[in-house]
């Protein structure tokens, strides 16, 4: 099948975020399934980043997108167009991630892609872009509006359109508002829980299918929309890719966090640890070592780790994670919020490394607790830690069956069949209506 996917970055091996990772992983995959094309969006410090995915055989297509690295008046332009977004944003009552993406020059590179690749299938990557898959299909059905009078549309060329959300904000806000401090915090909370509800709730009028990638994204989904529309499918992880850890015997011991700071609920749960379970481990364990890898770590958790001493590491953003898992007992992400499929822990089970999460952290990995340590508070967190540092037998039999876990339930070719299989129940829908009509 011809395949067109609609991304919000260039993926690529060294993107410092998980669900860009997967995107990655993603399109490599496909294309050794279908013919892949992938439009997205292009930072100028991202040229020759595309490379992989080219010689993977996916025809990559960039629209120039500021960013945040950028100098001169190109960095002025971008806080008047950051301005503009919030501006707007609010006018409209939409997410500002919503108003961020919506470029004219993205709709113009989705309608000549869909003219001159003709894509059976049009896959828009992450729910702030479901404002491309509702303009996909609404191409189709007033297509005199917004088509070359010359260029004869045939009812029967319209793509499926997938739409795979990676995350339900409205999820990841809730959760925020159950433990939130404070009216003025519990306010703005509610007030973004009442947006982003009201854009997520119209996703199953926009696709033809909609990607949930936990259980718990599509029970929400469909309490606020009602929609049947809805596929639970995970996002994946390589274990081609990501070698064992070694386990290094090292001293003092260490155990790593992995997260991208841009991320809110990576930052909650790096200062969770910190701050709460640490001073609980340093009573039993006084010489363990905490590696916290990640771009963009806030001013609260550099002071936390400063009052921490020398036994917290902040790393910044790490390229390559090897020599971080090879000298580490155990992966830790004590998260408290947020939603969708954690990719860091996907990778670090994928890695052979033991992890040791909270519920929200194994949600649609391992909620069974069979191939990770689960724990619900601070206390057990601690225990689960010091438990497991002082048992090497049980490290490695976690380690062994967490490996195993992903590969047999988190591969990219499985994934890759469901979604084959969902394009083609979608278009098989399209095809009956279209005959019934």
């Amino acid at each position: 099948m011809r395949w067109l996917v609609i991304s919000p970055y260039l993926p690529h091996s060294q993107i410092g975020h998980g669900g860009g990772r997967c995107v990655f992983d993603l399109c490599r995959k496909l294309a050794q399934a279908h013919e892949v094309e992938l439009l997205c969006f292009q930072r100028s410090q991202e040229d020759g980043l595309d490379q992989d995915l080219r010689e993977a055989g996916v025809a990559v297509h960039g629209i120039a997108f500021a960013s945040e690295q950028d100098r001169g008046m190109a960095s002025v332009s971008l806080r008047m167009d950051r301005l503009r977004c919030l501006i707007e944003a609010r006018r409209r009552g939409e997410p500002l991630m919503v108003t961020k993406y919506r470029r004219k020059l993205m709709f113009q590179a989705v309608r000549e892609r869909i003219l001159d690749f003709e894509p059976e299938v049009v896959q828009v990557e992450y729910g702030f872009l479901a404002g491309y898959a509702r303009w996909v299909r609404n191409l189709f059905d007033t297509p005199s509006a917004l088509w070359d009078k010359n260029l004869r549309i045939r009812d029967d060329s319209r793509p499926v359109v997938l739409l795979n959300t990676h995350e339900l904000t409205t999820l990841a806000r809730l959760r925020a508002l159950t433990t939130a401090k404070g009216p003025a915090r519990r306010r703005r909370l509610q007030h973004e829980v009442d947006i982003a509800s009201r854009h997520e709730r119209q996703f199953g009028q926009w696709a033809d299918t909609v990607i949930c990638v936990t259980e718990q994204d599509r029970v929400l989904l469909h309490a606020l929309s009602g929609s049947r529309n809805l596929r639970t499918i995970p996002l994946g992880s390589d274990v081609a890719l990501l070698p064992p850890a070694a386990g290094l015997d090292t001293r003092p011991p260490r155990i790593l966090f992995v997260g991208s700071f841009d991320h809110p609920p990576n930052v909650d749960g790096a200062l969770h640890l910190v701050e709460r379970i640490m001073p609980r481990i340093w009573g039993r364990a006084p010489d363990l070592q905490l590696d916290i890898v990640g771009a963009g770590a806030p001013p609260e958790l550099l002071s936390a780790a400063r009052e921490a001493g020398d036994r917290v590491h902040l790393l910044g953003f790490v390229p390559q994670l090897d020599a971080c898992f090879d000298r580490a007992a155990l992966f830790v992400a004590p998260l408290l919020s947020g939603g969708g499929i954690k990719i860091k822990i996907l990778e670090a089970m994928a890695r052979r490394m033991p992890v040791v999460t909270t519920p929200i952290g194994a949600e649609g990995i391992d909620e069974d607790g069979r191939a990770m340590g689960i724990a619900s508070s601070k206390e057990e967190f601690a225990e689960l830690v010091l438990d497991l540092l002082e048992n090497e037998d049980r490290r490695e039999e976690l380690a062994r069956a967490a490996r195993a876990h992903i590969q047999a339930h988190f591969g990219w070719e499985a994934i890759v069949d469901q979604l084959t299989g969902c394009a083609r129940d979608a278009a098989s829908t399209l095809t009956e209506g279209r005959t019934q009509c």
